[in-house]
């Protein structure tokens, strides 16, 4: 999947958010208010945590993964852990 790597962070002008790559590049403008400072505040978070959120997401996928075939008492429970995982990666990288 092709997206600006690295850690994002924020940084704020007047009453909006942007968001930052590690090397100071725009990734995005939260120049909207929606509904309120704060709702626009814990988008931007949400948005500029993304990659992070996502490696970690394809970490634990690659992890369970690996359990439920050493593990086969806990293959049913990681494979529901799984599904889940799987949609939201598939949602992240455009795959319907």
């Amino acid at each position: 999947m092709n997206y600006t790597k690295g850690k994002w962070h924020l940084g704020e002008k007047d009453y909006w958010h942007l968001i930052y790559d590690g090397d100071g590049a725009l990734v995005a403008d939260m120049d909207i208010v929606i509904r309120d400072v704060r709702t626009n505040l814990a988008n931007a978070q949400l948005i500029a945590s993304a990659p992070d959120l996502y490696e970690a997401l394809k970490l634990t996928r690659n992890n369970l993964q690996t359990l439920s075939g050493a593990a086969i008492h806990y293959k049913k429970a990681f494979s529901a852990n799984l599904e889940i995982i799987n949609q939201a990666l598939a949602k992240a990288e455009g795959i319907k």
